[in-house]
């Protein structure tokens, strides 16, 4: 999906990576407001290379392009390492690669899976008695850019202050492995109390997620936690008042059945607009599920740019599918 804002359209992004880590970095820049050039070249320049320009590597004009760059991505590379003479004196060149610039793996080329398992998040993915199971698509990659988009940020204001430009070293394992979704988190209850996170065993989880009725449709719901006390707030079920002070309570039965019925009945009672609505309005991440001719018309997908109209026709924007949406979860 497509968020846009603004404050960024003085800075110019050259990103000269060729991989979808840089584009996204970059796609993450110009979302709001940079100017990027990018040298990507493959189906994915058609989903994140929206006003972005493409060049050839071999360009002539790219040197004076990257001489006029506030911030520069490459991944040290012979292209990266050639360019890097071109650079200005207050220009920051964002180095991304999969182990570092330096250390044993320094130079080493990884796919998404590899990161995610030398980042240690693969060993406690998937079932108990199944192989580990790595994350779809390209969610690494594009993870990884926008770490890199906002460390390359950070150093842009700082050169702004001090005059000075830099190096910043970006690693996709560094990153995944600091990453707050899931190996910190499990880190830090490792230091604490010596428990290791482990795959799953099949149980299903005591808190509700996935897809649930409302009175006109379903909406898709997570609830976490540090949630329970909220939700059990906007429901307002005198059932649910002892949560309020003790949260736990709703993680095992009884209580886990007398929230999930709550919840349930309260979806039921209210159409998706006003569930989510008010979902929402307390923090509480709800959404819709939409239909493919209901998806034309969310107002929320039109402010985000994703479905346009050509000759009176609403269409999804270029790069959107919504191919296997039916009518029903």
């Amino acid at each position: 999906m497509e968020w846009r804002a603004e404050g960024l359209e003085d800075l110019a992004v050259v990103d000269l990576t060729g991989d979808l880590v840089g584009l996204f970095c970059a796609h993450r820049l110009r979302s709001f407001g940079a100017s990027v050039t990018s040298v990507h070249r493959d189906d994915a320049a058609r989903v994140f290379g929206r006003d972005i320009t493409f060049v050839d590597e071999t360009d002539a004009g790219l040197p004076a392009l990257v001489a006029a760059g506030d911030l520069v991505v490459d991944r040290d590379d012979e292209l990266g390492l050639r360019m890097a003479r071109h650079l200005g004196e207050r220009a920051v060149r964002l180095v991304v690669t999969p182990f570092g610039r330096t250390g044993p793996y320094a130079g080493y080329k990884a796919t998404d899976l590899t990161a995610e398992a030398f980042a240690g998040a693969l060993s406690s993915c998937g079932l108990a008695d199944h192989a580990p199971l790595g994350v779809g698509g390209h969610l690494i990659s594009t993870y990884v850019g926008a770490v890199a988009a906002a460390a390359g940020l950070a150093e842009v204001l700082l050169a702004e202050d001090t005059g000075s430009g830099s190096v910043v070293d970006v690693s996709w394992v560094n990153a995944l492995a600091a990453s707050m979704d899931r190996r910190a988190l499990q880190l830090v209850v490792r230091s604490y109390t010596g428990w290791d996170a482990e795959r799953d065993d099949g149980r299903p989880s005591p808190l509700m997620n996935g897809l649930h009725e409302c009175a006109d449709g379903w909406v898709y719901l997570s609830l976490y936690g540090w949630q329970i006390r909220t939700v059990c707030e906007l429901i307002g079920d005198e059932e649910l008042i002892p949560f309020v002070d003790r949260p736990g309570l709703a993680l095992a039965e009884p209580g886990n059945k007398v929230l999930r019925t709550a919840v349930d009945g309260w979806l039921r009672a209210r159409t998706r607009a006003e569930a989510v609505a008010v979902a929402q309005a307390g923090g509480w991440p709800v959404t819709p599920a939409n239909s493919r001719t209901e998806a034309l018309d969310d107002p929320w997908l039109r402010e985000s740019g994703l479905v346009v109209e050509d000759a009176g026709v609403d269409l999804p924007a270029s790069g959107i599918s919504l191919r296997g949406v039916g009518t029903s979860p």
